[in-house]
């Protein structure tokens, strides 16, 4: 029947236990975990068996003196009672501080102080009426012979330690030096490492860390919000340098952001490949720029032949001016004639015959006077063809040059500048070497920035003289065809005059016969001939100034078209100049040497125009452009403990490389994995050491009041903590060595610390609340007596723990076989170790001063 009444008492407290904390989860946010029900069950089933053990054990030493049972559950609560009590009250202070901690995953444990609680209660209520109700029957079947047995075990040892403290210190050393020597606190943060091989996920992560890589998967993601959007060239720049300093990690293989998208700088964006095409368009506009040398020099030429033409065009019209004097002259002549053949008309002084001959001389001299007027005018009609010819070759000329086609060498040259300019810049941003004055860099760019000066002026000098050219040809149009074919109208009208005249004077001789009868109607016409001459000289004297201003015309047209022939020439002569200047600094660049140097990464202004480039530069932005992300694939396993400390690193990094930029960066995160592996170390390591240290205090406190001692306290926390750290350098002796593991589960130092310490402390309490009750006997027998009596009790609750814990490792579980695995090493050593081999020297040691400062006389 005794094996029952522990179950049946602390099932009970369970399920009270398990309500209660559902409860206050519900309405309070009590902290729950995965880890809260199996600590649960482990705990409270463990001490629960282990406190009914010594109350039942105490029971039963208690029947074997009384002859009531009642008296016995009397005396048994009496003594055992206040035991109890104070240790339900250690492990409940224990698993109470817990509660003080900042991460929910520890603050969880402290269900487990819920559940002593209930148990406590249910140790003072539940089983005092099991012990009334069942009597001795509660030992049935072994009820006749109802004593305490004392252990052999601890008597023998206790002893022997007693006797021979030197060597019970020596195996005591033996056994926990060599774990503390080698325990090296490895921890691990692989989670997947819970799940045995068997599971879907664990396959599936296998197999893509065997394709892939850990790090392709589980990259370090840095997250980072700016006050600004990034939406120009200078905003890539910036992002590209923070990629860089982050690639540069030892520990990174790759990083993926705006600017690398694959994880690779995009070729194109090397200065290297960018001076490659750069020098490719230097070589196209040299080839541009000998096309057009070339053109400039065929104008000039045929601007030099056309002078001579223009020349004899001159001349001519100097002739024509002379043949058109002297017809005015010969007008003046035969107005002359007329006027005295008017006068022997009137006078009567001539005959008829005299009168005809000399008619007749007259129209001879005015037929010679039109067939030289209408040579003169084919002669002038022949120049004037010759000038529209010579005008359509000079708009040929101008035609071959569009001013569009140098203005857009001028854009050339202008982007040529601001693309030097550019990449000058870019490079002594990321390389402030570059920018020194005696770098071949710089210098480089010094001579390239003179020549591409030289360039823009040569090709604003040949715009002037495309300017000037057309400037020429509107003036020849208007100031010499157009005029000379308007007197060439004028000529010909006259020489219609003339033949008209030619005809008067062929019907004045036909009418000569007629003179006898009519010579005052004769004298009157000839007056209005002579009269008529008056008009038609007028008219050969505009035309000779007209010819003047034409031969001036061509004058300044000779002179012009040999300033524009000579303007052509320089220009020529400046592209030829300009030709050089790019031939120099393609050398130049092609010379650069990158080699040598780390990869220089220019975001030009171009990429921001292709919509390829934003489609992949978005994933890694947020849609309005304020928040960017960088995706570091590390060459380490993400869980390693080499990741933690690599996520300080590029914390550190990232702080550096946004001071090289200009970004406006408000705040920036690191996500991932090892991130938050590394944030559970930080959080965890902090947690441990605030809630250990409570702890300890609070047991301390306890175990002062208890026992009513300063040393006692100190040696006792002294042995659990030996207790403890040997029996997890053993664990993790055996997971790393034999298990092939890389270090423990992250949680395991804290949790079976708590645990060890919490439930070791209780055996303590046992052991030395019991020799207190001894202490008005000799130190020796006192300590052999309590050893005696209490050996069998500890080492059963030790075997009842252990196996509960136990219970814990077919769960497949890591963690919770870690935890099963230190509690269980911890127990078995603290009680068949340290405590039967350990307290006993320490209690000889200090003599009566174990009580100090309480000693009584």
């Amino acid at each position: 029947i005794a094996p029952v009444i522990p179950l049946i008492t602390v099932g009970i407290s369970y399920l009270v236990a398990e309500s209660i904390v559902a409860y206050l989860a519900e309405y309070v946010n009590f902290p729950l975990s995965t880890y809260t029900q199996i600590f649960m069950i482990t705990i409270m089933f463990g001490i629960g068996t282990d406190y009914t053990i010594l109350l039942i054990s105490r029971f039963k030493e208690e029947l074997a003196k009384r002859d009531s049972t009642v008296e016995a559950v009397i005396a048994t609560y009496k003594v055992s009672g206040k035991t109890i009590f104070y240790a339900a009250l250690a492990v409940l202070i224990g698993f109470s501080t817990i509660g003080l901690s900042k991460f929910t995953l520890y603050q969880s444990a402290v269900s487990v102080a819920v559940g002593v609680l209930v148990v406590t209660l249910a140790l003072f209520t539940i089983l005092p009426f099991f012990l009334v109700f069942f009597g001795k029957r509660l030992f049935w079947p072994f009820d006749k012979n109802v004593e305490h047995k004392e252990s052999k075990l601890w008597g023998r040892l206790g002893h022997f330690t007693w006797t021979r403290p030197i060597r019970s210190l020596i195996i005591i050393l033996l056994i926990i030096l060599p774990s503390l020597l080698f325990y090296k606190g490895e921890l691990t943060y692989n989670n997947l490492e819970e799940l045995s091989d068997r599971y879907d996920t664990v396959k599936a992560f296998n197999w893509i860390e065997d394709s892939f890589g850990p790090g392709e998967i589980m990259p370090a993601t840095v997250v980072m919000a700016l006050n600004e959007t990034i939406d120009d060239a200078n905003d890539f720049q910036a992002i590209e340098t923070i990629s860089r300093e982050i690639a540069d990690l030892e520990e990174v293989e790759k990083v993926r952001s705006a600017t690398r998208p694959i994880g690779e700088v995009i070729e194109d964006f090397l200065l290297e490949n960018q001076t490659d095409t750069l020098a490719d368009g230097f070589q196209e506009m040299m080839d541009g720029v000998n096309e057009l040398q070339d053109g400039l020099k065929q104008a000039a030429t045929e601007m030099k032949d056309q002078s001579p033409q223009l020349k004899e065009a001159e001349d001519g019209v100097q002739q024509l001016m002379d043949g058109t004097k002297q017809i005015n002259d010969g007008i003046g002549e035969i107005q002359h004639y007329l006027k005295e053949i008017e006068q022997g008309i009137m006078e009567g002084s001539l005959g008829a015959g005299e009168v005809e001959q000399g008619l007749r001389t007259i129209k001879n001299h005015l037929d010679q006077t039109i067939a030289a007027h209408k040579q003169l005018l084919a002669g002038y009609e022949q120049l004037e063809q010759g000038l529209r010819q010579a005008e359509k070759q000079m708009t040929n000329i101008g035609s071959q040059f569009d001013p569009k086609q140098l203005d857009q060498m001028l854009e050339g040259v202008k982007a040529l500048n601001q693309a030097v300019d550019g990449m000058y810049q870019s490079a002594v941003q990321q390389h402030n070497h570059l920018g020194a004055e005696n770098n071949p860099f710089h210098q480089t760019y010094q001579q390239t920035k003179a020549i591409i000066q030289q360039m823009e002026q040569g090709i604003n000098n040949a715009k002037k003289q495309l300017e000037q050219l057309e400037n020429i040809d509107a003036t020849f149009m208007n100031q010499v065809i157009g005029p000379l074919g308007q007197l060439n109208d004028g000529y010909r009208e006259a020489i219609n005059g003339q033949e008209q005249l030619a005809n008067g004077l062929q019907e004045l001789i036909d009418g000569v016969a007629q003179l006898k009868n009519g010579l005052k109607e004769a004298a009157s016409g000839q007056g209005e001939i002579a009269d008529n001459m008056t008009p038609i000289r007028d008219g050969l004297a505009e035309i000779y100034g007209g010819q003047e201003e034409v031969k001036k015309a061509f004058s300044e047209l000779y002179d012009g078209l040999t300033e524009l022939s000579s303007g052509l020439q320089e220009g020529a002569d400046g592209l030829r100049e300009m030709h050089q200047g790019l031939d120099e600094i393609n050398r130049f660049i092609k010379e650069i040497d990158f080699s040598n140097q780390e990869p220089v990464v220019v975001i030009p202004d171009e990429a921001l125009e292709m919509d390829e480039f934003w489609e992949a530069a978005e994933l890694y932005m947020s849609p309005d452009h304020t928040i960017v992300t960088f995706e570091a694939v590390l060459n380490i396993n993400p869980y390693s403990k080499e990741a933690l400390a690599f996520i300080e690193d590029m914390e550190k990094t990232v702080k550096n490389a946004i001071e090289k930029t200009n970004l406006d960066v408000e705040e920036f995160y690191i996500g991932g994995i090892s991130s938050i592996n590394n944030d559970l170390n930080n959080v965890s390591a902090a947690d441990y050491k605030r809630t250990a240290t409570l702890m300890l205090i609070g047991i301390f406190l306890i175990l002062i009041f208890l026992l009513r001692s300063l040393v006692m306290p100190i040696y006792l926390i002294i042995s659990l903590l030996i207790t403890y750290y040997t029996s997890i350098g053993i664990t993790e002796f055996i997971f790393m060595n034999i298990f092939d593991y890389e270090g423990l589960t992250w949680a395991i130092p804290f949790f079976s610390f708590v645990m060890l310490i919490a439930l070791g402390v209780d055996y303590s309490i046992f052991l030395m609340s019991r020799f207190n009750e001894y202490k008005d006997h000799l130190l020796y027998d006192g300590m052999m007596t309590t050893m005696k009596n209490m050996g069998t009790v500890i080492i059963s609750a030790t075997v009842i723990l252990g196996g509960t814990f136990a219970a814990m490792m077919p769960s497949g579980v890591l963690s919770l076989l870690m935890i099963a695995t230190v509690v269980i090493i911890g127990l078995a050593l603290y009680a068949l170790v340290i405590l039967p081999l350990l307290t006993p020297i320490f209690v000889k040691l200090f003599g009566k001063y174990n009580w100090w400062p309480f000693i009584r006389n």
